[in-house]
């Protein structure tokens, strides 16, 4: 249907809704008061329960969409309070509860739409069951209406998630794109600079020379994991081509901040280096970006780093002194944490009260992903 094309079809829904719930109360109402509800009783009572017949069988409607699945409680609750009224007054099933059928219809529409498909069609199965049970209209009708509000708000719900999953997709392909753009050209310019860089400067010296060296490499090696994070991004098998740093160079990543004047103190459980792949590359992201957010904040500083296992756990701290007001956190401290979140672990950073800075992350050693 090309006219529905462009329609905000969430902003209508808001807006119909409550026009919906009061139609449907007006005709409950209306209908109530000239049925089944007996002419005897005192005209009070019998408004008063006429009223909340319909109120109870409607307005659930208002919560369709935000809360199905208490919309569809309350109208069990409504409905079966109408039944046993029935039961009381000797009318027929349904007498008292049609407009809560209407209703139900359209809340199981939205549990298609808010569940996933097995447990949209177990609550739909309840309802059918209960329904059979009473005695409401006939069985083809109810399965045919019951099962089609179900599996409508499902195939919307689906096409939704695709929908989402594009857009996801299509925003991590324009990221690699600028990363490469931008990233892999810096890195690049930087790695050919640091190579030429001894036969450009007369009178290097040799560790003056090394330095230049190591800058090469690790411009390189940052070049090759930044290939495989746009492989990845991309959703291409590229990512798989590169090796990924495990647990047993975190000594000589280490000694690379050593050597540029900065004191780390290194206590690592040597029965980690066998850790599972996918752990050992979070503990090697967390303890290089701590490593480098300290460089950053706190050259020259005294650092503590400790990896060690405790129980069925993997704890990372490490700590260093304060020499500047520390602001708020960056994408580094983000990214670890969402690192430790998959695996169904926590991480904590910030200043501890001693004028130290401490990032501490504990990862289970199995299980926990997410």
């Amino acid at each position: 249907m090309t006219w529905l094309r462009g329609v905000d079809v969430e902003r209508w829904t808001r807006w119909l809704t409550p026009f919906a719930a009061l139609v449907l109360f007006g005709a409950s109402l209306w209908a109530f008061l000239r049925g089944p509800v007996p002419d005897d009783w005192p005209a009070l009572a019998r408004i008063a329960t006429c009223v909340a017949l319909a109120a109870s069988q409607s307005a659930p409607v208002l919560w369709w969409r935000r809360e199905p699945v208490l919309a569809w409680v309350a109208l069990l609750v409504a409905c079966g309070a109408g039944r046993l009224l029935e039961t009381g007054l000797d009318v027929a099933p349904g007498s008292l509860f049609t407009p809560g059928q209407f209703a139900t219809v359209l809340v199981l529409h939205g549990i298609g739409l808010a569940l996933p498909q097995t447990r949209a069609l177990a609550v739909a199965a309840v309802t059918l069951v209960g329904a059979v049970l009473v005695g409401i209209g006939r069985p083809e009708v109810l399965v045919l209406a019951i099962v089609t509000a179900v599996l409508l708000g499902t195939s919307r719900a689906a096409k939704a998630d695709i929908a989402r999953a594009l857009a996801v997709r299509e925003e991590r392909t324009r990221i690699a794109r600028e990363l490469h753009d931008v990233v892999a050209h810096h890195m690049s310019v930087l790695a050919v600079q640091a190579e030429t860089a001894p036969y450009r400067l007369d009178g290097l010296r040799p560790d003056a020379a090394r330095q230049f060296t190591e800058i090469a490499q690790k411009a390189r090696d940052a070049l090759n994991e930044m290939r495989s994070l746009l492989g990845a991004l991309r959703g291409g098998e590229s990512a798989s081509l590169n090796p990924q740093p495990t647990l047993h160079e975190l000594e000589e990543l280490v000694e690379s901040v050593r050597r540029v004047g900065t004191p780390v103190e290194l206590e690592f459980d040597d029965r980690l280096r066998d850790l599972e792949p996918l752990r050992a590359l979070s503990v090697y992201r967390i303890v290089q970006e701590s490593l480098s957010n300290a460089l950053k904040h706190a050259a020259g500083q005294p650092l503590d780093v400790r990896v060690t296992w405790d129980d069925d756990e993997v704890r990372v701290r490490v700590r260093n002194r304060i020499v500047a007001v520390v602001g708020a956190a960056g994408q580094g401290i983000s990214g670890m944490r969402e690192r430790v979140d998959v695996l169904g672990g926590a991480l904590d950073a910030g200043p501890d009260g001693s004028g130290e800075f401490v990032v501490e992350a504990v990862i289970p050693t199995s299980g926990g992903e997410r």
